[in-house]
């Protein structure tokens, strides 16, 4: 009897999805039509800043930590509500 190698694991792969945004309750709803149906391990909202951003801030993202509120479902009704860190570029203060 042959004993056969062991099983290594598949390499990521990366996806790029395209969505579509509104806005929904006063927060920001993305829509993705075409996800495959397998697990994410991190999704990345970019969005341009400044006078063409989409979004305008009542208050300073890069004095403190601040979270975003995420609602997704899934393709097997399953949900997650999460609450991660917004990643913000800061001009360094001197001084």
């Amino acid at each position: 009897m042959e004993s056969s190698p062991a099983a290594q694991p598949s390499p990521p792969i990366e996806i790029d999805a395209v969505g579509r945004i509104d806005s929904v309750g006063g927060g920001i709803r993305t829509t993705f039509e075409t996800v495959p149906d397998a697990p994410l391990s991190k999704v990345v909202l970019q969005m341009p800043a400044g006078k063409k951003s989409l979004l305008e801030n009542r208050r300073d993202l890069c004095r403190s930590t601040s979270r975003a509120t995420a609602l997704m479902e899934a393709h097997n009704g399953r949900s997650l509500d999460s609450r991660p860190v917004m990643h913000v570029k800061c001009a360094k203060r001197h001084g």
